[in-house]
């Protein structure tokens, strides 16, 4: 074969091989499954067993547990396995997507090289991997939407809209904050200087409400009430924005004297309002050094300052878009909820490490130029050999202990054993708990006093569950079996109810 007609393979090809390979290895590892996994697979099951009025009652946002059920009917694995597989397929296809968006900005080679790294190594982004999510297939439709308007706002081609559109909608069945960015994101060509843009504008949003209209059709058909799903989804969040909007008499007062004293709350106090402001940003940008890391945030400091990015202007528009409904969401969210996760700004800092790898390229170019690309390279090397061991190399707590512990229970203890537990994998593992998505985070002193004779108590410590251990009555009906893991400090034990005293 002539080798001058031999073409190398697409780096975002090799790129999606890699994930792949990762979603392999994690299933080889077995990790542990985090607690919403159960939400999950109790949903799955009970669509299995129920159907979907029933899968959406217990999940009002059920659509990722349903589409495991439905891939449970027609491969031979376990849910769990097929919700590890299902999501490494969307993380396959959000780097594809992402790495497009960054080719958009930069097609050189060493820019698409840089770009597979950075995203390969992603600490936060592989920190996901392990867990069963729905924000997978979010993040990965989000960004194959945003990245296919991209292509539109260059070539203005009526395919791309119409794939942005239909990925959208696809990425409102794992998280319905996708409508927003449906709706938002195509307004950004309103600062383009090009003709027509008003008319597309006006023929979008209509034709996006038709799009939505149309699914709310198909979905009644099919015995689903989009808006009842959508105000019992919504439900979820009203406390939080009576809370917010409508406290309770003297809550600022009263929280007004916790933070100062009662003397300089009369003075300090009117100023509250701004410092629970102050605080919720900083909770914010807390969550965002979480979500990039320390190395990625760095780098992008150091692009800032050294003002190396700039991009194509049908580029610019749509990430701008991006980034400010991003940014928009989570404010909203964090002021009305009061709290944020790493989890819930992986769209930001995804958007963001978009500019990483032009950054670090141009930032090695100027180096070049001033003479100092060794000291340059090294640091950046050493920036990214920091992200890989922290993607690829645990640091963190090894919870296997509570398989152990679910073990234990399941081969030990007799048939009809009632077994109270603040542990998710306890509660699924052990086959003793009917309701295991509902485990709370801890053990009612109550329900431990009332607890026929004879039953187990599996706990995971923490500060609540250790509060409730030390009471006297708690503490006179409990005999300790076991402690996890053995050897090392305990962080969870096995207590069987005794007779009351």
């Amino acid at each position: 074969m002539n080798s001058s007609h031999w073409k190398a393979p697409d780096i975002r090809l090799l790129a999606v091989a890699a994930s792949l390979l990762v979603t392999l290895f994690n299933l080889l590892l077995r990790a542990v499954p985090n607690d919403d996994a159960f939400t999950y697979i109790r949903t799955a099951e009970i669509f299995l067993e129920q159907g979907a009025a029933a899968a959406y009652a217990n999940y009002a946002w059920a659509s990722f547990a349903v589409i495991i059920a439905l891939l449970g009917k027609i491969l031979p694995l376990d849910l769990f396995t097929l919700a590890v597989l299902f999501n490494g397929l969307w993380y396959a296809l959000l780097i594809y997507a992402w790495l497009g968006i960054v080719r958009e900005i930069d097609p050189s080679p060493r820019v698409m090289a840089l770009a597979v790294l950075v995203i390969l190594i992603f600490p936060q982004l592989a920190a996901f991997r392990h867990e069963v999510i729905r924000d997978a297939g979010y993040w990965a439709l989000l960004f194959t939407a945003l990245w296919q308007f991209i292509l539109f706002t260059r070539s203005r081609l009526t395919r791309h809209v119409t794939v942005y559109v239909v990925c959208m909608l696809g990425a409102a069945l794992f998280r319905v904050e996708a409508v927003i960015y449906l709706v938002l994101v195509p307004l950004s060509l309103a600062a383009d200087t090009s003709g027509r843009r008003i008319r597309f504008i006006v023929a979008y949003l209509t034709a996006s409400l038709l799009a939505l209209l149309t699914v709310w059709g198909l979905l009644r058909l099919a015995g689903l009430d989009l808006w009842q799903l959508l105000t019992s989804y919504l439900s979820v969040y009203g406390g939080f924005v009576s809370e917010a909007f409508f406290p309770p008499p003297g809550r600022y007062e009263e929280l007004a004297r916790m933070l100062f004293n009662e003397h300089a709350a009369d003075f300090s106090g009117e100023y509250l309002r701004l410092i629970l402001i102050a605080g919720f940003f900083l909770v914010l940008l807390g969550n965002l050094f979480n979500g990039l890391g320390a190395p990625y945030m760095m780098m992008l400091g150091v692009g800032a300052w050294k003002k190396v990015l700039h991009m194509p202007r049908h580029v610019l528009l749509p990430l701008c878009a991006c980034l400010l409904v991003s940014l928009g969401i989570l404010i909203c969210f964090l002021f009305i909820t009061r709290f944020l996760t790493a989890r819930y700004t992986m769209v930001l800092c995804l958007a963001l490490c978009l500019l990483l790898p032009v950054i670090i390229d141009r930032l090695l170019k100027l180096a070049a130029e001033a003479g100092r690309l060794r000291l340059w390279r090294n640091s950046i090397a050493v920036l990214l050999l920091y992200c890989f061991l922290d993607a690829y190399v645990s640091f963190g707590i090894d919870k296997l202990y509570t398989m152990e512990a679910a073990q234990w229970a399941r081969t030990q203890a007799p048939s009809g054993t009632v077994l109270l537990t603040n542990n998710h994998v306890v509660a699924y593992y052990s086959e003793l708990v009917d309701d295991y998505d509902l485990t709370p985070s801890h053990v009612a002193a109550e329900d431990i006093t009332s607890a026929e004779t004879g039953s187990l108590v599996i706990v995971e410590y923490n500060f609540d569950m250790l509060q409730v251990l030390q009471q006297p009555e708690v503490a006179s009906r409990l005999q300790m079996i076991a402690e996890y893991p053995a050897g090392e400090e305990p962080r969870l034990a096995i207590f069987r109810r005794n007779a009351n005293p």
